[in-house]
């Protein structure tokens, strides 16, 4: 009962790629668990795999003491459909073939970081029966959903495929973690395997700094992906309307994903001077530029998986104690209006929208210190990573 436990993370990106398992590796290490990683080698979002990490064989690396085993895989390139596909499936055969030559590196527990597509989680699980190491299945998208909310596939009989296969990979999971109290409802109804939920933790600390009433300008952020779950051209038009240029409302993206190039485009060709656009920055960087924003946004198309995801950059957020604006008809809105930490607009209509923008600017400083109030109570509640890890610890302790 008392045996260490001995993590093997899968994931197919890890640091230097910016996801959130590298903060959730580092501070597991931090809590006594013994951690070492299974990855692919780094592309995202650049598509490239740089000259040091190129090799047909895995490479051992070490990132803050933890051991990294990267295996070979086709880069993404400009990810496009088919090289997107190419490039999940390297990574599912790479992983699953070089992993018996390495079991020495395996853990008492496998654990699966699973983004989209959650066919990543298909080495772990096999290799974990055939060996009977217990495996983890973190999910972070609700599929297939997401791949119909998304546009990315229409048709209802491959969708019914897909279906029958994902529910499989959770049958055959020993437990499931889902990012999102949502999530759990769906995936009760589909599965016997013990479901606990475990939200995404932010790596930032609590941080909140009033706001500047002397500013020329009302900033609001928005941070992330900006891909086919997010329909940013209605939004771009909104802040070009003549009540937003005149209550000097900017927005600023910081941000990477399938349409970046698209927006940077638009924005540059309408010459909407109240709008930025920056590719995705460190961590580190991030916090100085976010210390300077009046407002964050966050915006997720509406659909059956989308509404029950909560965004990573929700946590990041909240942790900077400034309002959110949420435009979706989903569970995010449900918290921004159940922990009143910002205001949320379930309608895409511009009208409907541009009023949430000037209420939003209107807040007075006594509703702002509410909000900031709020969001500190949210963020140590569910989403800090020291108290996240420790529950996390425990899920995997009864696991064993």
């Amino acid at each position: 009962m008392n045996e260490k436990i001995k993590l093997t993370i899968f994931s197919q990106h890890f640091w230097p790629e910016n996801f959130r398992i590298n903060d959730l590796a580092l501070q597991l290490k931090k809590l006594d668990v013994e951690v070492n990683v299974f990855t692919g080698k780094p592309n995202y979002p650049s598509g490239k795999i740089k000259k040091k990490f190129k090799s047909l064989k895995p490479i051992y690396g070490n990132y803050r003491g933890i051991n990294v085993l990267r295996f070979p895989i086709i880069a993404r390139s400009k990810a496009t459909f088919w090289k997107l596909i190419f490039n999940y499936i390297s990574y599912i055969f790479s992983v699953t073939f070089f992993s018996f030559f390495f079991k020495k590196n395996f853990g008492n527990i496998f654990f699966i970081y699973a983004t989209s597509p959650i066919f990543q989680a298909i080495p772990a699980i096999v290799i974990g029966k055939i060996f009977k190491i217990p495996t983890v299945l973190w999910v972070q998208d609700l599929w297939p959903y997401v791949l119909k909310d998304t546009k990315t596939i229409e048709n209802n009989f491959i969708i019914l495929i897909i279906k029958y296969f994902v529910n499989k990979i959770y049958d055959l999971s020993d437990l499931i973690l889902c990012q999102s109290e949502a999530f759990y409802e769906d995936l009760k109804k589909k599965t016997n395997t013990k479901i606990k939920i475990f939200h995404n933790p932010s790596n930032y600390q609590f941080n909140f700094t009033k706001r500047n009433n002397n500013k020329k300008y009302y900033d609001i952020y928005y941070t992330g992906n900006l891909g086919l779950g997010q329909d940013f051209n209605s939004i771009l038009k909104i802040f070009n309307n003549q009540k937003i240029l005149e209550n000097n409302i900017r927005l600023k993206i910081f941000g990477s994903g399938k349409n970046f190039d698209d927006l940077k485009k638009k924005i540059k060709s309408n010459n909407y001077k109240n709008i930025s656009i920056n590719k995705s920055v460190n961590p580190e960087k991030l916090k100085i530029i976010l210390k300077s924003a009046d407002c964050f946004f966050l915006k997720l198309n509406n659909g059956i998986g989308l509404s029950k995801t909560i965004p990573a950059k929700f946590q990041t957020y909240l942790s900077f104690g400034k309002p959110i604006i949420s435009v979706n008809k989903g569970i995010v809105s449900k918290f921004v209006n159940k922990y009143k930490i910002g205001l949320d607009c379930k309608s895409e209509k511009s009208s409907d929208l541009i009023n949430v923008l000037l209420r939003a600017k209107n807040l007075s400083n006594n509703q702002l210190l509410v909000i900031s109030q709020n969001c500190k109570n949210l963020f140590f509640e569910k989403f800090e990573i020291n108290n996240s890890c420790i529950k996390l610890k425990k899920y995997l302790k009864d696991l064993k």
